[in-house]
């Protein structure tokens, strides 16, 4: 009986040693990654807070209705934006919206992405990337309430993924009270 005491608590020991010598080997991994610059973020580009809204620059009304929208730029020519449009082939979350090049067509980019056919913009002679000043694909543009908040550059799917809002859509029926909400607050809290 004594013996299997002693067998329980030393595979015990050997459990919680174990534990924290992993523990202490992804702490010394996250900090050789910031000390190399290998951190997996997004990022920002020269798209200043505030200077322009998402209808000057031609984006659908329906962007500025929510109160954080994620503008997804793509392009035919990266290999990047091919994946991380196929993460989005059964349908996107309702504040993403994707901006497309007319030139060359993105044929291919609107077969993955047809079942969000009704967020794509093509846009037309670039005057969406033009007006932003923003040629850098794949990247991400971040809104609220149609003001554009910041622009990142992405080089994964999962860069795209830590930048999609957590916020509830706007229901249709309460785009009419749109002045009365607060941009500062999301509406899960409100």
């Amino acid at each position: 009986m004594i013996w299997l005491s002693l067998a329980v608590a030393a595979i015990g020991l050997v459990v919680v040693v174990s534990a924290s010598a992993l523990v202490e080997v992804f702490r010394q991994l996250a900090e050789i990654r910031r000390a190399l610059h290998l951190e997996d973020e997004s990022l920002p580009l020269g798209v200043k807070s505030g200077e322009l809204s998402t209808e000057e620059i031609g984006l659908p009304a329906s962007v500025a209705l929510e109160p954080a929208a994620t503008v997804v730029f793509l392009s035919t020519k990266c290999a990047t934006c091919l994946a991380i449009a196929e993460t989005f082939r059964g349908g996107t979350p309702p504040a993403v919206w994707f901006v497309l090049p007319e030139h060359p067509e993105p044929r291919q980019l609107l077969e993955v992405l047809s079942s969000s056919a009704e967020r794509i913009i093509v846009d037309k002679n670039d005057t969406i990337t033009n007006l932003l000043g923003l040629h850098v694909t794949p990247s991400a543009l971040i809104t609220s309430f149609g003001q554009i908040r910041e622009a990142r550059a992405l080089s994964s799917t999962r860069q795209l993924q830590a930048l999609l809002p957590t916020v509830l859509p706007r229901q249709a029926s309460s785009a009419s009270s749109a002045p009365d909400q607060h941009p500062g607050r999301s509406l899960a809290g409100a």
